[in-house]
C-alpha cells in the first residue's frame, strides 16, 4: 500500500485535504507535572501550588504557570471535548497532538485519546481527526 500522500490519523489515514483548519501542536490530555513543575520557595506558594484552578487564585497562577499542579493536569476529557466543540465551531478541524507516548516525564491517557477521536463521540458534528 503506498504510504505517501495521505496523513496518518487516529481513525485512520486521510487525504490531506481533509484536514481544513488545523491546531498544529497541541496536549489535550496529559500529566505535565513531572517535566516542568517548579517547587515553591514559601509556605505561601507552597499553599497556592496546592490549589484547584480557580477565579480567586487565577492570578497567581498566570505569573506562576509552573508552580501550580492543577495548571500542568490535563486529565478531563469534559474540558477537552469543550474546547474541541469551540474550535469546530469556530470552523477548525483538526488537531495534532503532541505529547510524546512513551516518555517517561509525561503520562499521557491513550485511552481518551482514543476516545475523543472517534467520530461517534462528536454529537454535534460530522467528524473531527486527531493526528498524532
Amino acid at each position: 500500500m503506498e504510504d505517501s500522500g495521505y496523513i496518518q490519523t487516529v481513525g485512520g489515514r486521510i487525504a490531506p485535504s481533509a484536514l481544513g483548519s488545523t491546531l498544529m501542536h497541541e496536549h489535550l490530555i496529559a500529566d505535565l507535572k513531572k517535566p516542568f513543575y517548579l517547587p515553591p520557595e514559601n509556605e505561601e506558594e507552597r499553599l497556592l501550588s496546592e490549589q484547584p484552578l480557580q477565579l480567586s487564585n487565577l492570578h497567581w497562577v498566570n505569573y506562576h504557570v509552573r508552580k501550580s499542579k492543577a495548571n500542568l493536569l490535563l486529565d478531563s476529557v469534559g474540558d477537552a471535548k469543550y474546547e474541541l466543540d469551540l474550535l469546530l465551531q469556530a470552523g477548525g478541524k483538526t488537531v495534532v497532538e503532541v505529547t510524546p507516548v512513551g516518555c517517561d516525564l509525561i503520562n499521557i491517557d491513550l485511552q481518551a485519546l482514543i476516545f475523543m477521536s472517534e467520530f461517534q463521540y462528536w454529537t454535534q458534528y460530522s467528524s473531527i481527526e486527531a493526528v498524532t
